[in-house]
């Protein structure tokens, strides 16, 4: 299923990598510029956009 992010101020890009709703979450904390302590599996989407393409990110797909 297609992703489509938008990050204000940000250039217009793509990005291949697999993602899930577990990365839904750290979006929400990085874009509001919020910590939350703790151990959790997600990556935010603006963080995954911007790193290179990772063929071995694993995705659970049910």
């Amino acid at each position: 299923m297609p992703l489509i992010v938008a990050q204000p101020g940000a250039p217009a890009s793509e990005c291949a990598t697999p993602v899930s709703l577990l990365n839904l979450s750290e979006t929400i904390i990085a874009h509001f510029g919020a910590s939350l302590a703790g151990d959790r599996s997600g990556r935010s989407l603006y963080d995954l956009a911007e790193a290179p393409y990772d063929a071995h990110r694993a995705v659970a797909l049910t």
